[in-house]
C-alpha cells in the first residue's frame, strides 16, 4: 500500500506545460506498478475500511499547475474524457495514450496550432490523472452504499430478534406481541432497507396488529436480509472491478511518467 501512494505523490509532481513542453522530474529507478487490489465477496461479514492510499489519492501532494492554464477547450475536455474514462472503456496502456488522446479528442486540438508529441503526452497524464480522480470518488461512493446497506441488514436481525422474543413473552403473557416490542421500528427499518435496494417493501403494518400480523412483519425481515446479502455480494463484485480499475488507471499513470521523463531527458540530451 506503501508503494502506491509513493507512487501517487511522484506521478503527480509532474508540471505540463502547453507552451514548452513538459519538466520532468530527476532521474530515478523505473516506478513500479501497483498491485491489483483483492477482497472476498462475503454477504455477512462487514465492507473493509477504504484503503488509506485510494482514500485521499490527491490529497496533500505537492502544488500543481491549474488545470485551466490549459487552453479551455483543453481542459473541459479534459475532464470530460477523464471522468468517461473513470467508468467506461478499456484503460489504455502508457504507450497507447497518446494515439488515445488524439484519436478521442479530434477536433479539440484541430484549430491549436502543432502540438509537440511532448504536449500530447502531458494531456494523457492529466487525462488519466481526472480518470483516477473521478474512479476514486467512484469507489468511495460504493464503499459508502456497503456500509450503510450492512448496517441496514444488522438493524434488521436485530429487530427480527426482538420480535421473536416478543412473539414467545406475548403467548406467555396473553398479551399482543406490539404491546412488548416497538413494531412501529421494525416496519420502519423493513422500508429503509428496501428502499436501499430500490424496492417498495410492500407491508403496512395495522393500525392494532395481532399476532399474525407480527409473524408476517418477522417472515418480511427475514426475507429482506436475504434480499439484502445477495445485494451485498453484487456489491462486492462491484467494489473489486473498482478496484480493479483503479489500479489499472495507477500503473498507466507510472508507465506514463516515465515515458515523459525519458521524453524530457531526451530533449535535454539534443540541447547540448
Amino acid at each position: 500500500m506503501l508503494r502506491v501512494i509513493m507512487l501517487a505523490v511522484l506521478a503527480l509532481s509532474v508540471t505540463p506545460c502547453a507552451a514548452q513542453g513538459i519538466m520532468a522530474p530527476p532521474p530515478g529507478p523505473p516506478p513500479v506498478a501497483p498491485a491489483t487490489l483483492q477482497i472476498s465477496p462475503a454477504a455477512h461479514v462487514p465492507a473493509p475500511a477504504l484503503p488509506a492510499a485510494y482514500d485521499d489519492l490527491l490529497k496533500d501532494l505537492p502544488a500543481l499547475p491549474d488545470l485551466d492554464s490549459f487552453p479551455p477547450q483543453i481542459a473541459a475536455w479534459v475532464r470530460m474524457r477523464g471522468a468517461g474514462l473513470a467508468r467506461f472503456g478499456e484503460i489504455p496502456d502508457a504507450d497507447d495514450m497518446p494515439a488515445y488522446v488524439r484519436k478521442s479528442g479530434g477536433g479539440v486540438f484541430a484549430n491549436l496550432g502543432s502540438m509537440s508529441g511532448g504536449d500530447i503526452e502531458a494531456i494523457a497524464f492529466w487525462v488519466m490523472r481526472e480518470a483516477a480522480k473521478s474512479a476514486n470518488e467512484d469507489l468511495k461512493q460504493i464503499m459508502k452504499e456497503m456500509q450503510e446497506a450492512n448496517a441496514a441488514k444488522a438493524r434488521l436481525r436485530r429487530q427480527r430478534d426482538v420480535l421473536i422474543a416478543a412473539t414467545d413473552e406475548s403467548t406467555a403473557k396473553g398479551v399482543a406481541p406490539c404491546l412488548i416490542a416497538d413494531c412501529g421500528a421494525a416496519a420502519k427499518e423493513l422500508a429503509h432497507a428496501a428502499r436501499l435496494r430500490g424496492a417498495n417493501p410492500g407491508y403496512q403494518l395495522p393500525v392494532s396488529p395481532i399476532q399474525a400480523d407480527v409473524g408476517a412483519l418477522t417472515e418480511l425481515l427475514k426475507k429482506e436480509v436475504d434480499e439484502m446479502s445477495e445485494m451485498g455480494e453484487m456489491e462486492s463484485l462491484r467494489l473489486q472491478m473498482a478496484m480493479d480499475r483503479l489500479s489499472k488507471m495507477m500503473s498507466t499513470l507510472s508507465n506514463l511518467l516515465k515515458k515523459i521523463s525519458d521524453t524530457a531527458q531526451g530533449i535535454t540530451q539534443n540541447m547540448k
